[in-house]
């Protein structure tokens, strides 16, 4: 979406990244974008939301941008007051779209992408006395056995345990199945810890809790 800033990921130790580097040999990147007086929104059937007839393919390009086949010297898109790193009220420069596209494609081009993006920048301003546990659906055990995606990471302060979030979550992969059931069930197991190194105890990262 061009009229979208798509901002760096995180570091290993949630800290926000600087934009990822330009290619040299940038990729064309391809966009449709409606034409004046469409109002995409409100059709309802796919063979009307996909009539290339309502549609400018708009190509950004190393060299130059490309309205339905012909060159533009000027930037085609809309001006977005999103694009926070576009001077105020005036098209985004070519150089500016394509870092932009470069940062979607390392950071939000896909479903797994986007989550790790939105997670890192949710949890990058809490206060090191936030207390968090953390796994995934495929977790293995509720007494933190395991490693991994299989590994429950037990409650601890925020300040404590950020970079090993970070890092755990910058090398999150995709994986097969949806056990919600059995996560859920060692969720609850977890949580009804009334152990020292349960989620309620005072330290619970401590062996003298």
């Amino acid at each position: 979406d061009p009229s979208k800033r798509y901002e760096p990921g995180f570091s290993n130790t949630g800290t926000q990244l600087g934009n990822a580097p330009v290619p040299a040999s940038f990729a064309r990147l391809t966009v449709y974008v409606p034409r004046t007086g469409q109002n995409i929104p409100a059709l309802t059937t796919k063979s009307a939301i996909c009539d290339s007839n309502r549609y400018d393919r708009v190509d950004v390009r190393n060299g130059e941008f490309r309205v339905n086949g012909t060159d533009q010297a000027a930037n085609p898109f809309p001006v977005s007051v999103n694009r926070t790193d576009c001077s105020p009220g005036v098209s985004c420069t070519r150089a500016q779209e394509k870092q932009n596209i470069t940062n979607w494609r390392l950071y939000h081009s896909t479903r797994l992408l986007a989550a790790k993006m939105g997670v890192g920048k949710a949890f990058a301003e809490q206060p090191d006395a936030f207390r968090l546990g953390y796994t995934t659906i495929h977790v293995g055990s509720p007494d933190g056995s395991g490693a991994g995606q299989t590994k429950l990471n037990g409650v601890k302060d925020f300040g404590l345990t950020k970079t090993d979030f970070y890092t755990w979550l910058n090398a999150l992969t995709a994986a097969d199945g949806t056990p919600l059931r059995k996560a859920l069930d060692i969720a609850g197991r977890y949580f009804s810890r009334e152990d020292k190194n349960g989620p309620w105890a005072h330290s619970p990262w401590k062996t003298n809790s």
